[in-house]
């Protein structure tokens, strides 16, 4: 998403894609991940974020037992909701 003018991934955006393997959100203005954004995406190994994400939001990594990486997980997050389910495995 080079140069993308995202700034907020609204829930249950990518419920489901279980096909989804990795998401590179670096080039763009991202500030929030919304709940169930990434539920379920049983494929889903990687995500890179930007330096401008400040919240994750519930459940919004919930039944993602594959991912083994995250990238760039800025300084200036100021909120991952306990329930996120952002540990990788």
């Amino acid at each position: 998403m080079p140069n993308s003018e995202l700034t907020y991934i609204l829930d249950a955006a990518f419920e489901d894609c279980e096909k989804l393997e990795s998401i590179d959100l670096s080039d763009t203005k991202l500030k929030g991940i919304d709940m169930i954004a990434f539920r379920r995406c049983t494929g889903l190994r990687e995500i890179i974020f930007p330096d401008t994400l400040e919240e994750i939001g519930a459940a919004a990594f919930y039944e993602v037992h594959r991912l083994k990486s995250l990238i760039c997980l800025p300084i200036c997050l100021l909120s991952i909701t306990k329930h996120s389910h952002i540990a990788p495995r």
